[in-house]
Protein backbone atom coordinates (compact mmCIF):
# COMPACT_ATOMS: atom_id res chain seq x y z
CA UNK A 1 0.00 0.00 0.00
CA UNK A 2 1.52 3.31 -1.07
CA UNK A 3 0.68 6.05 1.45
CA UNK A 4 1.76 9.67 1.05
CA UNK A 5 3.50 10.45 4.28
CA UNK A 6 1.98 13.86 4.74
CA UNK A 7 -1.56 12.92 3.85
CA UNK A 8 -4.46 14.38 5.76
CA UNK A 9 -6.84 11.50 5.94
CA UNK A 10 -8.16 8.42 4.32
CA UNK A 11 -11.55 6.94 4.78
CA UNK A 12 -10.94 3.35 5.75
CA UNK A 13 -14.34 2.18 6.85
CA UNK A 14 -15.99 -1.18 7.12
CA UNK A 15 -19.13 -1.74 5.09
CA UNK A 16 -21.16 -1.66 8.30
CA UNK A 17 -20.09 1.93 8.88
CA UNK A 18 -22.12 3.16 5.92
CA UNK A 19 -25.44 2.78 7.72
CA UNK A 20 -27.21 6.03 8.60
CA UNK A 21 -28.16 6.62 12.22
CA UNK A 22 -31.69 5.60 13.10
CA UNK A 23 -32.29 7.99 15.99
CA UNK A 24 -35.21 10.33 15.39
CA UNK A 25 -34.04 12.61 18.22
CA UNK A 26 -30.94 13.66 16.24
CA UNK A 27 -31.12 16.75 14.04
CA UNK A 28 -31.19 16.20 10.27
CA UNK A 29 -28.88 19.17 9.58
CA UNK A 30 -25.98 20.29 11.78
CA UNK A 31 -23.40 23.03 11.94
CA UNK A 32 -20.15 21.07 11.82
CA UNK A 33 -17.26 22.87 13.51
CA UNK A 34 -13.71 21.96 12.53
CA UNK A 35 -10.13 23.12 12.69
CA UNK A 36 -7.17 22.41 10.44
CA UNK A 37 -3.88 22.21 12.32
CA UNK A 38 -0.24 21.46 11.57
CA UNK A 39 0.39 17.94 12.86
CA UNK A 40 3.85 18.59 14.28
CA UNK A 41 3.20 21.94 15.96
CA UNK A 42 -0.55 21.89 16.59
CA UNK A 43 -0.71 25.44 15.22
CA UNK A 44 -3.78 26.38 13.19
CA UNK A 45 -3.45 26.61 9.42
CA UNK A 46 -5.38 29.62 8.11
CA UNK A 47 -6.50 30.20 4.55
CA UNK A 48 -6.51 26.50 3.68
CA UNK A 49 -9.24 25.12 1.43
CA UNK A 50 -11.58 22.41 2.72
CA UNK A 51 -13.90 20.58 0.32
CA UNK A 52 -16.61 18.91 2.35
CA UNK A 53 -18.69 16.82 -0.04
CA UNK A 54 -20.01 19.51 -2.40
CA UNK A 55 -19.31 22.38 0.04
CA UNK A 56 -16.11 24.37 -0.43
CA UNK A 57 -14.76 26.72 2.22
CA UNK A 58 -11.57 28.28 3.53
CA UNK A 59 -10.31 28.23 7.14
CA UNK A 60 -10.25 31.54 9.02
CA UNK A 61 -7.26 33.07 10.83
CA UNK A 62 -7.65 30.52 13.67
CA UNK A 63 -7.64 27.58 11.22
CA UNK A 64 -11.36 27.04 11.96
CA UNK A 65 -14.41 26.58 9.79
CA UNK A 66 -18.13 25.93 10.19
CA UNK A 67 -20.24 24.22 7.56
CA UNK A 68 -23.98 23.43 7.69
CA UNK A 69 -24.54 19.91 6.35
CA UNK A 70 -27.18 17.17 6.52
CA UNK A 71 -26.40 14.10 8.64
CA UNK A 72 -24.48 11.66 6.45
CA UNK A 73 -21.11 10.40 5.25
CA UNK A 74 -18.82 12.81 3.43
CA UNK A 75 -15.59 12.63 1.47
CA UNK A 76 -13.45 15.55 2.63
CA UNK A 77 -10.32 16.98 1.04
CA UNK A 78 -8.07 19.51 2.69
CA UNK A 79 -5.98 21.78 0.43
CA UNK A 80 -4.46 19.84 -2.45
CA UNK A 81 -3.99 16.58 -0.55
CA UNK A 82 -4.79 13.70 -2.92
CA UNK A 83 -6.35 11.43 -0.30
CA UNK A 84 -9.79 12.24 1.06
CA UNK A 85 -11.08 11.40 4.52
CA UNK A 86 -14.47 9.77 4.97
CA UNK A 87 -16.18 11.76 7.74
CA UNK A 88 -19.28 10.34 9.45
CA UNK A 89 -21.43 13.32 10.45
CA UNK A 90 -23.84 11.96 13.07
CA UNK A 91 -24.79 14.98 15.19
CA UNK A 92 -23.66 18.25 16.71
CA UNK A 93 -20.89 16.41 18.62
CA UNK A 94 -19.16 15.31 15.40
CA UNK A 95 -15.73 16.90 15.35
CA UNK A 96 -14.53 18.17 11.98
CA UNK A 97 -10.81 18.49 12.77
CA UNK A 98 -7.98 17.63 10.36
CA UNK A 99 -4.19 17.52 10.56
CA UNK A 100 -1.87 18.45 7.70
CA UNK A 101 1.89 18.30 7.16
CA UNK A 102 2.38 14.97 8.94
CA UNK A 103 5.82 14.44 7.41
CA UNK A 104 7.14 10.94 8.21
CA UNK A 105 4.90 10.52 11.27
CA UNK A 106 2.21 7.94 11.91
CA UNK A 107 -1.16 8.76 13.50
CA UNK A 108 -4.85 7.91 13.27
CA UNK A 109 -7.59 10.12 14.65
CA UNK A 110 -11.34 10.59 14.32
CA UNK A 111 -14.79 10.03 15.80
CA UNK A 112 -16.11 6.80 17.33
CA UNK A 113 -19.90 6.47 17.18
CA UNK A 114 -22.68 3.95 17.69
CA UNK A 115 -23.63 2.57 14.28
CA UNK A 116 -27.37 2.47 14.97
CA UNK A 117 -27.89 5.73 16.86
CA UNK A 118 -24.97 7.85 15.65
CA UNK A 119 -24.20 8.88 19.25
CA UNK A 120 -20.55 9.25 20.32
CA UNK A 121 -18.96 6.41 22.28
CA UNK A 122 -16.88 7.61 25.21
CA UNK A 123 -14.17 5.34 26.59
CA UNK A 124 -13.72 3.17 23.48
CA UNK A 125 -10.23 1.61 23.49
CA UNK A 126 -8.32 2.09 20.22
CA UNK A 127 -4.91 0.63 19.51
CA UNK A 128 -2.33 -0.09 16.88
CA UNK A 129 -0.26 -2.61 18.79
CA UNK A 130 -0.70 -3.08 22.51
CA UNK A 131 -0.98 0.38 24.09
CA UNK A 132 -4.52 1.79 23.71
CA UNK A 133 -5.87 5.31 23.83
CA UNK A 134 -9.45 6.01 24.83
CA UNK A 135 -12.08 8.12 23.10
CA UNK A 136 -13.21 11.20 25.01
CA UNK A 137 -16.77 12.18 25.97
CA UNK A 138 -17.47 13.29 22.37
CA UNK A 139 -16.08 10.04 20.91
CA UNK A 140 -12.89 11.72 19.64
CA UNK A 141 -9.57 9.84 19.68
CA UNK A 142 -5.99 10.37 18.53
CA UNK A 143 -3.41 7.57 18.25
CA UNK A 144 0.15 8.80 17.76
CA UNK A 145 2.71 6.31 16.48
CA UNK A 146 5.78 8.51 16.43
CA UNK A 147 7.89 9.76 13.56
CA UNK A 148 10.72 8.31 11.51
CA UNK A 149 11.18 5.38 9.21
CA UNK A 150 9.99 1.97 10.27
CA UNK A 151 12.26 0.15 7.81
CA UNK A 152 10.73 -3.16 6.69
CA UNK A 153 7.28 -2.74 8.20
CA UNK A 154 4.73 -5.49 8.63
CA UNK A 155 1.05 -5.06 7.92
CA UNK A 156 -0.53 -3.34 10.93
CA UNK A 157 -4.09 -3.15 12.19
CA UNK A 158 -6.14 -0.74 14.26
CA UNK A 159 -8.57 -2.19 16.77
CA UNK A 160 -11.48 -0.51 18.54
CA UNK A 161 -13.38 -2.05 21.43
CA UNK A 162 -16.05 -0.75 23.81
CA UNK A 163 -18.24 -2.46 26.40
CA UNK A 164 -21.41 -3.77 24.75
CA UNK A 165 -20.06 -3.44 21.18
CA UNK A 166 -18.57 -5.80 18.63
CA UNK A 167 -14.81 -5.41 18.22
CA UNK A 168 -13.64 -3.50 15.15
CA UNK A 169 -10.43 -4.34 13.28
CA UNK A 170 -9.15 -2.59 10.16
CA UNK A 171 -5.89 -2.82 8.23
CA UNK A 172 -3.87 0.39 8.73
CA UNK A 173 -1.34 -0.40 6.05
CA UNK A 174 2.24 -1.51 5.65
CA UNK A 175 3.54 -0.16 8.93
CA UNK A 176 2.00 2.67 10.91
CA UNK A 177 2.83 5.60 8.65
CA UNK A 178 0.88 8.63 7.49
CA UNK A 179 -1.37 10.95 9.43
CA UNK A 180 -4.89 9.85 8.56
CA UNK A 181 -8.42 10.43 9.79
CA UNK A 182 -10.42 7.27 10.46
CA UNK A 183 -13.99 7.61 11.74
CA UNK A 184 -15.33 4.37 13.20
CA UNK A 185 -18.95 3.30 13.74
CA UNK A 186 -19.25 0.38 16.17
CA UNK A 187 -22.13 -2.09 16.13
CA UNK A 188 -23.77 -3.22 19.36
CA UNK A 189 -23.06 -6.81 20.36
CA UNK A 190 -26.01 -9.19 20.07
CA UNK A 191 -27.50 -10.38 23.31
Amino acid sequence: MNIRLFCVGIGILCAACDASPASSSSPSVVDLHGRVADFATGRPVSGIGVTFGTFQLVTDQTGSYVVRVPIGDYDVRVADEPIAARVLVRGTWTRGDFFVRGGDCGARYGNVTDRATGKPIAGAALAVGIIPVFSDADGWYRLDGGCGSCGACNTTFITATAAGYQAFTQVVGRGFRGVQRLDIALQRASS
